[in-house]
């Protein structure tokens, strides 16, 4: 879909909505700040997921790839800010 597209943004929360939930059943892992423990951030069309060291994301972006149905792509950022697929 073209991020142009009027319904990008609309089926976008749908499938966050639906696969988040499941991702999240039973995890327990994240970074705790101010006292809530946060393993994702949604801001539009952007979601981060957050976590203590490699192995946790490995773990949550692992959850995420089997949950999603329709070929998400998950873009992974290393520290100097460099894109993998």
């Amino acid at each position: 879909m073209r991020q142009e597209c009027i319904l990008q943004p609309t089926l976008l929360k749908i499938y966050s909505d639906y696969i988040f939930p499941r991702c999240l059943t039973d995890w327990n892992d994240g970074v705790n700040i101010g006292g809530q423990l946060i393993h994702s951030l949604h801001f539009v069309d952007d979601t981060t997921l957050c976590g203590k060291s490699i192995v946790e994301m490995a773990k949550l972006v692992r959850r995420v790839e089997n949950e999603s149905l329709f070929g998400l792509t998950i873009n992974i950022v290393d520290k100097n800010g460099s894109s993998k697929k």
